[in-house]
């Protein structure tokens, strides 16, 4: 079994080797109208907590090959003119592996963020993130998401959004390890559907 220090050094090397600028990139600014939106510090305010056990994503197994998966869904998928919809995205890590928390220190592994691209007239608030763990490491301390960890955002229609279909798009940009091994950055693009219908 690879040493603890060992083990904690792997994502300094995959840094050396990648580059600074080529892992991390420009953060995008939040907007609020038809554009990009991350979560994370510099974003919208985030929605109070909300109930979201009574929705269900669904999320591809992972596997060896691929340890992270992840679902999309927006409910309720239909919304009236000037509606609220619920977001969520859930990722499913296969053990041992992690994903770095999108807030909170990950040392030189990349944090995982989710950007939006939204119809003109739809906004949204900034990412409800799910709860991390930090672990201590030589390279200091680690902040990280494991097991199924879940994000959250609303989504506001403008009244003068017309009714029809619209797609809901997150790019998911993450880094998977386990205790031997890191996995190159990866983004995983995700679509869901937005129905608008016209009040009765």
């Amino acid at each position: 079994m690879p040493s603890l220090k060992s083990m904690l050094l792997l994502p300094l090397l995959l840094f050396i080797s990648t580059g600074c600028e080529s892992l991390r990139g420009p953060q995008p600014d939040a907007t609020v109208d038809g554009s990009s939106h991350s979560g994370g510090p510099g974003a919208e305010t985030a929605p109070p907590s909300i109930d979201t056990s009574g929705i269900s994503v669904e999320v591809p197994q992972p596997t060896q090959d691929e340890p992270v998966a992840f679902g999309i869904a927006v409910a309720p998928a239909s919304v009236p003119v000037g509606g609220e919809a619920t977001l969520v995205v859930d990722a499913r890590i296969l053990p041992p592996w992690h994903i770095y928390a999108s807030e909170g220190p990950t040392g030189v592994g990349i944090p995982t963020q989710l950007e939006l691209e939204l119809p003109q007239g739809i906004t949204a608030t900034a990412w409800s993130l799910p709860d991390s763990h930090v672990e201590q490491s030589p390279l200091g301390p680690m902040a990280l998401y494991e097991g199924s960890p879940r994000f959250v955002c609303r989504l506001h229609l403008d009244p003068s959004t017309p009714p029809g279909r619209y797609s809901v798009n997150v790019k998911v940009k993450y880094q998977a390890c386990n205790q031997s091994q890191c996995l190159p950055p990866k983004t995983t693009p995700l679509s869901a559907e937005l129905t608008i219908v016209a009040p009765q």
